[in-house]
């Protein structure tokens, strides 16, 4: 009789340990699947054309050494029309030190005056570059890389990362939404032709009023560099979110968004160090560089001007920042003398 009893539990306890060994086996199938799913819509969104600069003798290693990322946000409203055409509507370039927990970001307005990387020296509107380089048979995002790093006086874009509007407005979305401060009251009209009132002062915004807010420009009596602070609020407080711990439970929903909309040359593996980099830089040591670029007419036309003090000026700045060589005559800006 106890001979009888010991085989029903030695059964019993076999049993329960094929239905646990069943269901760790459909867990991991479902682990695996899940994370599958995330990585192919990660990796949609990956470049693997994308090429070192030929600033550099080698591709730099993220988290390794000191390198530099061009944000870009086009003016299409989805991916189908970013294969027929498109314009950098935001030109960020952020020079990041991981060693030293430090980055140095510049927006370059989109208007400024330069020479078109391709074009035989023609001098346009800095946001013409993928247009000209589809004109010339050159990748758009290449001309615009080397139009930029011209600009810059020889700073490399080792990477680079675009996102159209849609994309930009699902993420916000997704986020819950971003809150601004509000300088000046104005109107603007969105996509969807929806009137939109931005009053002064603590603003909370979705994802089609944070697309107008950073890029309304002629009410701003700054112009671009109005501009451009709006557009580096909204991105410090999304970059914030995006490598939080809450992003988690919306990874997802954030990935399938990526996949969909979101164009970058890092490898994937690399976005969590990108992450943590981030994560890593104190407030304090996030430094925001403004290009200074008085407007004018040409030929009918209104250009940003960057002189080229100014453009020895941020290209020094970054260049300090990335560890390169650099000329601290050239980054002193002279104080304006004191009147009795």
């Amino acid at each position: 009789m106890k001979d009888q009893r010991s085989k029903q539990r030695a059964a019993r306890r076999k049993k329960r340990n094929r239905i646990l060994l069943i269901c760790l086996a459909i867990m991991a199938l479902v682990g695996s699947f899940y994370i599958y799913q995330m990585w192919s819509a990660l990796a949609k969104g990956h470049d693997s054309n994308a090429t070192k600069s030929d600033l550099r003798q080698e591709q730099v290693e993220i988290g390794k050494e000191p390198f530099t990322v061009l944000l870009m946000g086009v003016d299409s409203r989805t991916a189908k029309g970013e294969k027929e055409s498109w314009r950098p509507d935001v030109l960020m370039i952020a020079a990041i030190n991981p060693e030293k927990k430090s980055a140095s970001i510049v927006s370059i307005p989109r208007d400024t005056r330069t020479t078109i990387s391709h074009t035989n020296g023609w001098k346009d509107k800095i946001n013409s570059a993928a247009t000209w380089g589809r004109e010339k048979g050159v990748d758009p995002v290449t001309n615009v890389r080397l139009t930029v790093e011209n600009f810059l006086e020889g700073v490399p874009i080792d990477y680079y990362a675009k996102i159209n509007f849609q994309g930009f407005m699902d993420v916000v979305n997704q986020l819950d939404g971003v809150d601004v401060d509000v300088k000046r009251a104005f109107t603007y009209h969105s996509f969807n032709d929806k009137i939109i009132h931005f009053r002064l002062g603590p603003m909370h915004l979705n994802g089609e009023e944070a697309l107008a807010y950073v890029r309304m420009r002629k009410q701003d009596p700054e112009g671009d560099h109005g501009r451009n602070r709006r557009q580096q609020e909204v991105i410090n407080q999304l970059l914030d979110k995006l490598t939080g711990v809450q992003v988690l439970t919306k990874f997802t929903s954030l990935t399938e968004i990526v996949g969909n909309n979101f164009v970058y040359s890092f490898n994937p593996s690399e976005i969590p160090t990108l992450a943590s980099i981030y994560r890593s830089i104190p407030k304090e040591s996030l430094k925001h560089i403004t290009v200074q670029a008085p407007s004018e007419r040409i030929n009918g036309i209104w250009y940003d001007l960057v002189s080229q003090k100014e453009r020895d000026r941020v290209s020094n700045l970054l260049k300090k920042e990335l560890d390169l060589p650099y000329d601290q005559n050239k980054i002193e800006v002279p104080q304006m003398k004191k009147t009795n």
